[in-house]
């Protein structure tokens, strides 16, 4: 890997060296390809982390929506068991 990112932990997008031309180089050759193979790695990287944060705060969303969602049908189905237990003690 070229000297292509700064720190290790930053995202290369935000932090790369552009790829120098040397006079008379051919465009794309080896040198070039690798320097855009580890360009295109680092954005790879960055979508998946990306991907699994925004899943991570999909599911704590829907926990917490699933939690705000069943407590009040707990709630209502013990009232109405209270209420039966009590109507059929009369």
């Amino acid at each position: 890997m070229n000297q292509v990112m700064s720190n290790s932990n930053a995202s290369l997008l935000k932090h790369f060296t552009p790829y120098k031309v040397k006079k008379g180089e051919e465009y794309m050759n080896k040198a070039q390809e690798e320097h855009f193979k580890v360009i295109l790695h680092a954005w790879k990287q960055d979508l998946m982390e990306e991907v699994d944060r925004t899943v991570n705060h999909l599911k704590k969303t829907l926990l917490i929506l699933l939690t705000l969602m069943i407590a009040p049908a707990k709630k209502k189905n013990f009232l109405l068991s209270s209420e039966h237990v009590i109507v059929n003690a009369s």
